[in-house]
């Protein structure tokens, strides 16, 4: 039987000079001996520290379907809300702890929209309805609005060495911004207009009625156009139905939460490639000018590919069906 002396001499001499013959000549320990007294620290050093741990495997199952099923309906998963739902009577470091051996990570979410079965469920009806009426895209007048930061938008990216951090010259407060009302028509022309103030149903009814429907009606003629728009609060209001239903002739019904259906998504993605390429602003009129100018170089640069958008409508739509209503990567 050795001494803890000497057990611990050897496992001291062995993490200097890390080689067992050494420490055997020195000592003259058997070999074998001495790799048991390393093996031995080791293990007592590897050695979890600490309470044991409190939830058993049922209880972990019902952790991960909890969390899972949060997930699914687009919540926050976080230790205050699981610990309520499940009842579980354990601290919020012990439900830490076993997020951390299910694999899952604290992380910040993507932006993104959450679709739920009645609206897969609507994407599909209306695209087989578009379908099977041979609906006239080039008579559809697509419109969106966007705001524009002086600092650029939050998805900004960049190829970068891997040793380099992407850095971005950021205002504390963002500095400002620009509202943007665009409308996309078949033959590549893009409307652009800016919106002032905070916008509601009757600012929005009165920018139609002064500055887009007499260019819509002298263009194309009353009755010859649809004219398009998503489903924000400010659009299908009581207020703003009632006036597009006596003013437009053809209104389109939209799904909600389809930005991939609609093509001005991706005149914004070109407009904003050109606007933030290389600079950030100090003013809303160089925004506005920078804006306008990306504008008319799409129009000159790129017309066939905004005339492809909307030529291209047919395919989005049997993406949606092939897809069950989710989301298409347009």
């Amino acid at each position: 039987m050795y001494s803890k002396d000497l057990k611990a001499k050897a496992v001291e001499l062995y993490g200097k000079v890390r080689n067992f013959r050494e420490v055997v000549r020195n000592l003259d320990l058997p070999e074998s001996t001495v790799r048991n007294f390393v093996k031995s620290d080791e293990q007592k050093e590897n050695k979890k520290r600490g309470p044991k741990f409190k939830l058993k495997d049922r209880e972990m199952t019902r952790i991960k379907r909890e969390a899972r099923k949060l997930i699914s309906a687009g919540e926050r998963v976080v230790t205050k809300k699981v610990l309520k739902n499940l009842q579980l009577n354990v601290s919020r470091w012990t439900l830490d702890r076993a997020f951390n051996r299910l694999n899952f990570e604290y992380k910040n979410a993507r932006n993104s929209l959450i679709l739920t079965k009645a609206h897969k469920q609507r994407r599909i009806e209306l695209s087989e309805r578009w379908i099977a009426e041979c609906h006239d895209w080039t008579r559809t007048i697509f419109t969106d609005e966007k705001k524009f930061n002086f600092d650029g938008p939050d998805s900004w990216s960049s190829w970068m060495e891997s040793r380099h951090r992407i850095i971005r010259n950021k205002r504390q407060c963002g500095g400002g911004s620009v509202m943007a009302w665009a409308a996309l028509i078949s033959d590549g022309t893009i409307l652009i207009k800016r919106l002032v103030g905070r916008i509601n149903s009757e600012i929005y009814i009165d920018f139609l009625s002064e500055h887009i429907k007499p260019m819509l009606d002298q263009k194309f003629g009353s009755e010859h156009y649809v004219f398009q728009q998503d489903n924000a609060s400010i659009h299908v209001s009581n207020y703003s139905m009632a006036w597009l239903r006596a003013n437009f002739s053809n209104v389109l019904e939209w799904p909600a939460r389809s930005p991939d259906l609609n093509p001005v998504e991706n005149v914004w993605k070109m407009i904003s490639d050109i606007v933030y390429d290389s600079k950030t602003y100090n003013s809303i009129s160089d925004l506005w000018d920078s804006i306008e100018q990306a504008c008319t170089k799409l129009m000159a640069e790129k017309q066939n590919i905004l005339v492809d958008l909307i030529k291209f409508m047919p395919k989005r739509l049997v993406d949606v069906i092939k897809l069950k209503g989710e989301l298409t990567k347009h």
